[in-house]
């Protein structure tokens, strides 16, 4: 057995046993197993075994609330990628010009023509997308000046690129930002309906608890009688139990709650 063989045996393992151990809670152990992964010389490793090892690092980092770690994880793989970086800090102006930039790549696109976008195949950009959709759950709970670039960013590429899961995330952080925050109601209630839209299509069930938390708790409630959204809420929960997003289920079962008493 040559070396090459020996190291792709090697990166089966430590891939395994990490996800093994994320899976059971065994966070402190799943991390030291991806860093020595990460030690393999990076001809070993290809570009999708260096994606699945930083995603898991960022997920054991989060689980821990090292969100320090996690967005600076995120934020060097896109950096090896290529990708232009993201500000940790923007000012309000940078952040207003994004949204600007934004809403000119939307062209006040309909739901509809939003989802029937082609499909994103390029695995670069899957990958950044996949970095920028982690940055989001980090930013959102400790960096809340950073984590409306990230909406924007994904949804540029999307139009760009082609759309896939993380597109969904964009359409619907979008659409949280525009009624939160820029009273722009018609459109924020469009962009969620674009996210919701496009849970129809193939592989978007892992994503059906999250995106409808968002839309039915943080979007629909601003011109919607909260009673319409509390089956949708349900679903959500139940949804997420199915798919293993307890995190998810947890916010539509307490938004429900919220919402109904």
């Amino acid at each position: 057995m040559n070396s090459s063989e020996m190291d792709n045996i090697a990166i089966q393992i430590y891939n395994a046993e990490a996800k093994a151990r994320f899976i059971i809670g065994d966070l402190r152990i799943a991390n030291d197993l991806l860093e020595e992964l990460l030690k393999i010389k990076n001809n070993s490793l290809s570009m999708s075994e260096r994606f699945k090892a930083y995603e898991m690092k960022i997920l054991v980092a989060q689980t821990l609330s090292n969100f320090d770690d996690a967005t600076s994880l995120a934020l060097e793989l896109r950096k090896e990628l290529h990708f232009k970086p993201i500000p940790l800090h923007p000012s309000m102006f940078t952040i207003i010009k994004e949204y600007l930039k934004t809403k000119r790549a939307l062209k006040n696109r309909s739901a509809e023509a939003l989802v029937s976008l082609p499909d994103l195949t390029d695995e670069r950009v899957i990958i950044g997308q996949r970095m920028l959709d982690l940055l989001a759950t980090t930013a959102y709970q400790s960096n809340p000046q950073m984590y409306p670039i990230i909406p924007f960013r994904l949804a540029r590429q999307t139009i760009k690129s082609g759309i896939n899961q993380t597109s969904s995330v964009a359409y619907v952080a979008i659409g949280l930002l525009q009624c939160g925050a820029f009273g722009e109601f018609d459109r924020g209630r469009e962009m969620g309906r674009a996210a919701e839209l496009l849970l129809e299509r193939k592989g978007m069930k892992d994503m059906i608890s999250r995106i409808r938390f968002i839309n039915q708790g943080m979007i629909q409630h601003w011109t919607t009688p909260l009673k319409r959204t509390l089956q949708p809420l349900l679903d959500g929960y139940i949804i997420g139990l199915e798919t293993g997003d307890t995190e998810s289920a947890g916010w539509n079962s307490k938004t429900y709650a919220l919402f109904r008493y």
